[in-house]
């Protein structure tokens, strides 16, 4: 019987007011239609050139977003605050989420190689902001290799990962020993021999073989 009533669910309510110059009456119908809900999800991080789908969908609703379109799904690729407003009759619901997009870290540790025993070979990974993982489970943005085999390192920016392998190969040095400083007689000859397996040969006389036949005097050398 008071002034006022509080209506929370749907249906046909009246009042009938009563003074002194007599009885009024008025109705009206009341009607609930579902609250329209929004979730864009937590704010998140995307890899460049990937696609982001933001999906405000819901049934006969209609939709604003900060971007001025008004579709219920929008497709995001750049980093940005993106907000949806979505009504439904008189009802409306928001949602914001905030994208940030990550570069694709740049990883590159070189050519396969061959290095020569004793050498070593400091391979770089280095990204801002990156973390790293090398075959061996270090996790530096460098290591320093000193013996064969294959490497790699895998190098994260947010979600975005790239990846590098490198083989490095050791040679043994060559050991070459001509022998003792020497004389040879009349027509004889010396014969310098120093074969090897895989191996590339220049002397004093710039001839390329495995070996140098010696007649006069001269000082012999090979690398």
């Amino acid at each position: 019987t008071g002034n006022i009533l509080n209506v929370t669910s749907p249906g046909q309510y009246w009042v009938e007011v009563t003074d002194n110059c007599g009885v009024a009456y008025d109705t009206i119908n009341v009607s609930y239609v579902v609250y329209p809900l929004v979730d864009l999800g937590a704010d998140t991080n995307i890899c460049d050139g990937t696609t982001l789908t933001l999906n405000a969908g819901y049934p006969n609703a209609s939709y604003s977003w900060n971007t001025g379109s008004s579709d219920s799904v929008i497709s995001v690729t750049q980093t940005g605050q993106y907000s949806v407003n979505v009504q439904l009759g008189n009802c409306v619901d928001q949602d914001t989420i905030n994208v940030t997009v990550d570069p694709f870290p740049t990883v590159d540790l070189g050519n396969d190689t061959i290095l020569c025993t004793g050498e070593t070979l400091v391979l770089q990974a280095n990204n801002q902001n990156a973390t790293y993982l090398w075959n061996d489970g270090s996790v530096g943005a460098a290591k320093q290799v000193t013996s064969a085999g294959t490497y790699w390192v895998k190098v994260s920016i947010g979600n975005c990962e790239s990846s590098d392998t490198i083989a490095v190969v050791y040679n043994d040095f060559p050991l070459v020993e001509l022998g003792s400083d020497t004389f040879i007689c009349g027509n004889n000859v010396a014969i310098f021999d120093v074969t090897q397996p895989n191996v590339s040969y220049l002397w004093n006389d710039n001839s390329t073989g495995s070996s140098l036949t010696v007649s006069q005097t001269m000082q012999v050398w090979v690398e």
